[in-house]
């Protein structure tokens, strides 16, 4: 049992970031996929927001790969502009404490193809290749975050433009749940050889998950009022107190929430105890908010 990031071996600086973030005690899913990435090997993570994911491929990154002003050196695609906007934000906090400046393609970022970490969706990425001045000859790691998502809107064909253009020594780390028959064939190629982390841990419900429980993951239609509520309603019983709905940004969370307070839910930001409806935009927020949990509130 891996009981904190210190025996993980990442750098103390990173370390220090996580537990200013109230990060302090690995997931399984961090205490299997932080040795792996750390020592460079390529990684099939099953995983889905909520556990852990950001800091279990993202702090190994920033500790493995040393900053360089040329050009960006790690490269996190995923599947929507409001995606990378989140993840950027959220490692960026990280990275200040480890020299790396981070960047998003396709939002208000000051020279993103400067930046040591580039994180894009793979359409973004392709377009700014064929633009020029952006390279990827530096790059010495690629995260593919949510790759069964990247699928389902088409993004595919471009995500293997951009393997095919990257360094053939670069990691390669795809992060997907489910595992499609299409996710897989892409890793079989362009990640051989890769560790894949178990799908129990992508639950986050190891021995090693403080107060957790069991944690479900549903997927709807933002715009689907009912089939929220309905969800809602559902998964909140006598033994679940706390319902958290990852948004994919502020507005979307912003709209929903109002529309489930409509119906007569209480919503509220992370940690809100009088709040069973937790809205969350940031992963690292909403890391923060489970592990305060006290056993069996979740």
């Amino acid at each position: 049992m891996t009981d904190s990031f210190e025996e993980l071996q990442l750098a103390p600086e990173i370390v220090d970031a996580l537990a200013a973030e109230g990060i302090e005690r690995p997931t399984a899913l961090q205490a299997a996929a932080v040795p792996v990435v750390q020592r460079g090997h390529n990684l099939l993570a099953l995983a889905a927001p909520g556990a852990g994911v950001l800091v279990a491929v993202g702090a190994p990154l920033l500790s493995r790969l040393d900053p360089d002003e040329g050009g960006p050196v790690g490269l996190v695609v995923t599947a929507t502009r409001e995606r990378a906007l989140s993840l950027a934000e959220a490692l960026g906090r990280l990275a200040g404490a480890t020299g790396h400046r981070v960047a998003a393609l396709g939002s208000a970022w000051a020279l993103p193809e400067r930046a040591s970490v580039l994180v894009a969706t793979p359409g973004d990425l392709v377009a700014r290749l064929a633009e020029g001045g952006l390279t990827l000859e530096h790059i010495g790691a690629l995260i593919v975050d949510g790759a069964s998502v990247v699928e389902t809107l088409g993004g595919l064909p471009h995500l293997e433009t951009v393997a095919e253009a990257l360094p053939s020594d670069a990691q390669r780390v795809i992060v997907t749940l489910p595992l499609t028959d299409g996710v897989r064939d892409f890793a079989e190629r362009h990640a051989r050889r890769a560790v894949t982390v178990p799908p129990q841990d992508a639950e986050g419900a190891g021995p090693d998950a403080p107060g957790r429980g069991r944690v479900e993951v549903r997927i709807v239609e933002a715009e689907k009022d009912e089939e929220a509520a309905a969800l809602a309603g559902d998964l909140l019983t006598d033994d679940v107190h706390h319902l958290v709905v990852f948004a994919r940004n502020d507005d979307v969370a912003a709209d929903l929430g109002d529309r489930l307070a409509l119906r007569g839910f209480g919503v509220g930001a992370p940690g809100d105890p009088d709040a069973p409806v937790w809205l969350v935009v940031d992963d690292l927020t909403g890391r923060q908010a489970l592990d305060a949990l006290p056993e069996g509130r979740g």
